[in-house]
């Protein structure tokens, strides 16, 4: 099955009025996307992780499988949880070991 490319036409951040954001939530945007042949989604991903990947207006973008937003040319294979490989748990931990840098370089920044 070949994948949508889809173009970020907005990006909003969530309104937590006068209140402000709720302690300990994670900032969140709402990513709104557009594809060649005009569908339209709507998909909320954590405002680090659109910085991390460098996601911004105008970007092209695919929905991974996980429902967040990638680039295109990031190469995500599909992973068979139900099967008992090596595999599937070092890519897991991969992806772990991954998202302790990304962390570690926001409390950097």
């Amino acid at each position: 099955m070949e994948e949508i490319i889809y173009t970020i036409v907005r990006i909003e951040e969530e309104d937590f009025g006068c209140e402000g954001r709720p302690d300990g939530a994670v900032p969140e945007v709402s990513v709104y996307l557009k594809s060649e042949n005009k569908d339209s989604k709507i998909v909320v991903m954590e405002d680090s992780v659109m910085y991390t990947r460098q996601l911004d207006v105008g970007s092209k973008v695919i929905i991974g499988s996980d429902g967040s937003l990638y680039h295109p040319d990031c190469v995500m294979a599909p992973v068979d949880m139900e099967k008992d490989d090596n595999s599937a748990r070092l890519q897991n931990e991969w992806m772990e070991h991954y998202m302790d840098a990304v962390d570690e370089l926001d409390e950097t920044l």
